[in-house]
């Protein structure tokens, strides 16, 4: 009968494994993370003195007022129509 011997893990031998690993955590933490802060504009009522986090929560109120107003529809058309033409042409020139 044969035993399992557990090897014991050292993190000594994965630390340049982990040093590696730090400048694509940073990367990821800048590029992925911060901007995530951003959305929290959408959902609050802007107040400039108070700041983005010290501003009062809006719910939805903002989108109501964009979709409401008589040019969403052109907004919309223009969002849609600009991102296919960055698609084609992204492509093409690929």
């Amino acid at each position: 009968m044969k035993t399992k011997t557990k090897k014991k893990f050292i993190w000594k031998e994965a630390l340049p494994i982990y040093v590696f690993a730090i400048p694509g955590l940073i990367y990821l933490i800048i590029n992925n993370y911060l901007p995530m802060f951003g959305i929290l504009i959408a959902f609050k009522k802007m107040d400039f003195q108070k700041g983005i986090l010290r501003s009062p929560w809006n719910g939805l109120n903002n989108f109501r007022f964009l979709f409401m107003s008589k040019d969403s529809m052109i907004i919309l058309r223009n969002t849609i129509l600009y991102n296919v033409a960055f698609f084609i042409t992204g492509t093409v020139f690929a």
